[in-house]
């Protein structure tokens, strides 16, 4: 059966025909001007017959304007029966589209709602997939890693034994003894060094200040000797002159003293001449010199670039050779990893054939492992049950460390030893008649508490640094007492809620006793000892330099230099513990909350508390680690055997089938491995001798080289020295030219100053003897003058003997004094020389003793590290069953998960079909009204809305057909008054024509039959404008043929677009 939507188109066809198809019968009852035969009257004129004509036309025109005029109410009546028919079938619609809405509103939202619950599953079901996936990577990963980390805590339990065997060597008593006894001595040897270092320092003084006064006497001494010196040489220069001026006059005294001076004259002549001929030789030798000088240089140069040249070639020579070298030690090393590869491969083949037998019997014991959980599974408890199973076994065979947990710190200390336990117990009990009014104040094991594990792990550092201040001010360090720390804690929670000392400082023993407490969250030492030293050392400088002052001046002083403690009030207490020798032993307690923030606690006692167990801080930060890893390792197990219980199912567990499967599945896979590791081994063993062969061959080649470059350097090498010898020898010989050269030119000056003396000589006795008298007469006057200044100069040296005398008097007291100083130096330098020797050998005593026990801590701490490693590893073993179990246990619950979202998808996907059937059966009855099939719906709510939709939709199509009918009727008859409006346009065009003629015969008349005619005409009724239209008539007479045909299709084609809106408003069903 048709729907509506295909009755509306049909319709609309029907319509759109019969509006444009159907053509009026009365279409043929117009008439025109050439339907009149011929005048009535033959005889009438031309103005009469044209007069006819206009109201013949005249009379059609009004007859056809008539039928137009009826047709057109036709038309306007059937448009107004369409638009009824329109506005009812629109009003109806809406009625059905809200019913429908009403139905369809009702289904769909739980439709919508299951396809985006549907949705949500699927995306659950693929993450839930993905998850499951991951697991299973998970549990293969954890598994080959499990069995790795197993492989590896062998290894490590075997170094473990093995650092345990090294620490068994060593006496902890005799280090500690030896260590004792060697400090006690290097202090010894270290006082008498440092005297005999001072004694040393101060002979050596004495000794620079003895020094320096010789040395100053020794200047002065000298000064008064060169002034004697000087002073003698001065009277000897001034005789010798007095003995020439006199010599001078005696020259003139004699008869025959002119012939004597011209004898000397002669000599000196003779002698000139001679001195000329030396010079001039000096002269010949001096120019041999420079000429072999320069052929000495010349030859240097030439042995020079010889030897540069063979430089050049030792240097090529060695560089090749180094590039040879560099190629054999390459080929060398390719050589030996080629033979190291063979050798690997064939060690590889070996282990691989071994490990091969050895997995072939772990998948068959495996298989039989598979078979026993299986079986035991059959007949196995719940994961609950064997998760407390565990559990319970877990704490009864750790039931005395958790004991040991449960108390904190004394658990620790009851670790270590009985009677230390019970000693320790008695400082946290609050019933004790001594310590219980500090016990009031401990919380045992509480997290924040001084005797939380974690709090005495912490002070640590404070251990070590303590300690290290000792060394500092050369003091012996302090051991760690177990008792002094435990009343430390309890001091310390005691110091959480007092603002001050317990005086609870006694352990039992005698001796000296002391307690530093300090809050905030600093390091206590800032206070303790960087802020007292500091006010400690102002205190002691000042009352050095002020003995009289009084504390409160010395207070002022230091707050005004910024020395003062502040911190402490003044108090430099806690820096004097912190040095006191009498003290042996201290602990400390952290508490790190309470009414006045953390606090730290430092007991000292000068002995150790009856049952008390002591040791180093290194010892104690070790012993201390090794159990808080240990403990941590059991606290962290416990809580997962708890969260396994609690995260267990009440289903049995086939934890043990899968373990099994997995371990199966995993040896399957080793021995798999092992299969296709031995086949590339056996497969690469051909590669590796092939690639042996190859380096073999290449080092030979390059060694041959070597040899060859090696040779090659040595014949260069022996050049290159022979070129040096020949370098060598030619310096030589320069350097002999040129001393010859210089002696030549010394002697070549020597000869000339000899002429130039001679010539002077010669001159002297020519002036003599030419003036003779005058030169009497002066060497007289310079004989007197010689003698007055020899006079001068011995009154000189009598004045420089009288300073000479004490000087050397001086002199010789400092030189005694300098000789005793360093005698005394020497025999102090002596003393120091063997006191150092001393303390060195005591350095090294000490030094081997802190080695011993350096060895000793480097034994406990490597024992510490191979425990850890091992506890680590044991540890990651843990993690990997853990992760193992954790990946099947999640493997298991992803399953289940996954089955139960895809029944869950398959339910629902059930109720969306059912849903969307319903929604089809809606659509149907909007479609069909009451002829839909509702036989489906079982739902009597919306069985009343369909039947109420069903009614309405039957109502719509009644009124749609009205519509229809409506429509065609209202095209048909506005195609027949569009026919009656062409008629009538015909009509008027004819009734214009005739109306024209007429006026045109008018005008061709003459005025007077013009204005006679217009008189005719105006009596008639009728006239024409100037342009031969007819006037007078109405004007609703003209036909506006556009307008009113235009309005005519405007309606028509109304009429198909409300079928159109129709049909899209039908076609908008909702999804």
């Amino acid at each position: 059966m048709k729907n509506v939507k295909d009755k509306i188109i049909i319709s609309a066809a029907v319509g759109f025909t019969a509006a444009s198809g159907i053509t009026p019968v009365f279409a043929q009852e117009t008439t025109n001007a050439e339907v009149i035969k011929e005048d009535v009257e033959a005889k009438k004129t031309k103005k009469e017959k044209l007069e006819d004509s206009v109201k013949t036309a005249k009379s059609n025109l009004d007859d056809v304007k008539k039928v137009s005029d009826e047709k057109k109410a036709d038309a306007d009546a059937a448009k107004k029966e369409l638009e009824d028919a329109s506005a009812a079938q629109d009003k109806q619609y809406a009625v059905v589209e809200n019913q429908y809405d009403k139905a369809y509103d009702s289904v769909n939202e739980d439709y919508q709602a299951l396809l985006s619950k549907a949705s949500d599953l699927e995306e659950e079901i693929a993450s839930k997939q993905a998850e499951l996936d991951q697991y299973t990577k998970n549990e293969e990963s954890a598994a080959k890693n499990l069995e790795e980390a197993k492989k590896d805590l062998a290894d490590k339990q075997a170094k473990l034994d093995e650092v345990n065997k090294e620490l068994a060597k060593y006496d902890k008593t005799s280090i500690d003894v030896d260590l004792k006894t060697a400090e006690t001595e290097q202090e010894k040897a270290q006082t008498a060094y440092n005297s005999a270092k001072q004694a040393n320092e101060d002979a050596a003084s004495a000794l620079t200040i003895a020094n320096g006064d010789l040395s100053a006497k020794k200047e002065a001494l000298n000064t008064a000797q060169k002034a004697y010196d000087d002073a003698a040489a001065d009277v000897n220069a001034k005789q010798e002159a007095v003995n020439a001026a006199q010599a001078n006059v005696d020259s003139f005294t004699g008869s025959d003293a002119l012939t004597n001076a011209q004898k000397e004259l002669d000599q000196a002549k003779s002698d000139l001449v001679n001195a000329q001929a030396v010079a001039a030789n000096a002269e010949t030798v001096l120019n041999t010199a420079n000429t072999e000088l320069s052929a000495a240089e010349t030859a240097q140069q030439t042995a020079q670039n010889e030897f540069n040249k063979s430089v050049e070639s030792f240097n090529e020579a060695e560089k090749a050779l180094e590039e040879a070298t560099n190629k054999e030690a390459d080929a060398i090393a390719a050589r030996d990893q080629a033979n190291k590869n063979v050798l690997n491969n064939k060690g590889l083949i070996e282990n691989l054939t071994t490990c091969k037998s050895q997995h072939e019997k772990d998948v068959a014991a495996a298989e039989e492992a598979v078979k026993k959980a299986e079986q035991e599974y059959a007949n196995g408890k719940t994961e609950k049950q064997l998760a407390q199973d565990e559990l319970d076994k877990f704490e009864k065979d750790y039931a005395q460390d958790l004991n040991y947990i449960s108390k904190g710190t004394q658990g620790f200390f009851e670790y270590l030893n009985d009677d230390l336990g019970k000693a320790t117990a008695k400082v946290f009990d609050k019933t004790d008649s001594y310590y219980g009014k500090i016990a009031d104040y401990v919380k045992l094991n509480e997290e924040n508490d001084a005797t939380d594990l974690d709090n005495m792990f912490a002070v640590i550092p404070y251990l070590k640094k303590m300690n290290t201040i000792r060394e500092k001010h050369g003091l012996p360090i302090l051991q760690v007492s177990m008792f002094q720390m435990a009343l430390a804690q309890a001091n310390s929670d005691w110091a959480q809620k007092n603002r001050g000392h317990s005086h609870i400082l006694q352990n039992g023993a005698s001796g000296s006793f002391g307690e530093n407490l300090a809050w905030g969250p600093v390091d206590p030492y800032t206070g303790w000892y960087d802020e007292e030293k500091a006010y400690s050392d102002f205190i002691d400088d000042y009352k050095l330099k002020n003995p009289s002052a009084t504390d409160d001046e010395i207070k002022d002083a230091a707050i005004a230099a910024g020395k003062y403690s502040v911190h402490s009030g003044g108090s430099i207490g806690h820096y004097k513990a912190l040095i006191n020798p009498n003290y042996n032993y201290f602990g400390m307690g952290y508490s790190s909350q309470g009414e006045y923030g953390c606090n730290y606690s430092q007991d000292f006692s000068q002995n150790q508390a009856p049952t008390d167990r002591v040791m180093s801080v290194e010892d104690f930060e070790g012993t201390l680690y090794s159990y808080k890893t240990n403990v941590d390792s059991i606290k962290r197990k416990r809580q997962e055997k708890i969260d396994a219980v609690n995260n267990a199912s009440d289903d049995k567990s086939d934890l043990g089938v899968q373990q099994a499967k997995a371990e199966l599945a995993r040896l399957e896979k080793e021995l798999q491995k092992d299969i296709d590791d031995l086949n590339t081994a056996n497969a690469n063993k051909t590669i590796f001798e092939q690639a042996l062969s190859k380096a073999t061959t290449d080092y030979e080649t390059v060694h041959k080289d070597v040899v060859a470059k090696t040779e090659a350097k040595y014949k260069v090498e022996s050049s290159k020295g022979e070129k040096e010898k020949q370098l060598n020898t030619a310096k030589e010989n320069t350097e002999a030219k040129k001393k010859a050269k210089e002696t030549a030119e010394t002697n070549k000056a020597t000869a000339d100053k000899v002429v130039d003396d001679k010539q002077s000589q010669v001159n002297q006795l020519n002036s003599k003897i030419n003036n003779w008298n005058a030169s009497k007469t002066k060497a007289e006057k310079q004989l007197v003058d010689a003698n007055i200044a020899l006079n001068e100069a011995k009154g000189k040296l009598n004045g420089a003997t009288e300073n000479l005398t004490p000087a050397k008097k001086a002199y010789d007291d400092a030189a005694a004094a300098q000789a005793k100083a360093e005698s005394d130096s020497k025999a102090a330098n002596s003393a120091f020389v063997s006191a150092d020797t001393l303390l060195q050998e005591k350095n090294d005593s000490l030094a081997k003793a802190r080695k011993a026990l350096a060895n000793y801590n480097g034994a406990i701490k490597a024992v510490k590290d191979a425990s850890d490693t091992v506890d680590a590893q044991s540890a990651l073993i843990d993690k990997y069953t853990k992760a193992a179990e954790d990946a099947s246990a999640a493997i298991k619950e992803t399953t289940k998960k996954i089955i139960l979202l895809v029944d869950s998808k398959d339910e629902l996907d059930s109720k969306v079909e059912a849903k969307k059937k319903v929604l089809d059966v809606i659509d149907d009855v909007k479609a069909n009204g009451s002829r839909a099939n509702t036989s489906s719906i079982t739902d009597e709510e919306l069985l009343g809305y369909l039947d109420e939709l069903a009614k309405e939709v039957d109502e719509f199509e009644e009124l749609h057909i009205k519509f229809a009918n409506a429509n065609v009727k209202y095209m048909t008859l506005l195609s027949v008054y569009e026919e009656a409006k062409k008629d009538e346009a015909q009509a008027q065009t004819v009734y214009d024509e005739a109306m024209k003629a007429l006026d045109t015969y008018i005008q061709e008349t003459s005025k007077h039959a013009v204005k006679t005619e217009n008189n005719t005409n105006k009596n008639n009724g009728v006239s024409t404008n100037k342009n031969g239209n007819t006037s007078g008539a109405k004007k609703t007479n003209s036909t506006n043929t556009g307008v009113e045909t235009g309005l005519g299709l405007d309606v028509a084609m109304m009429g198909v677009a409300t079928l159109g809106i129709v049909e899209a408003k039908r076609r908008s069903k909702k999804q």
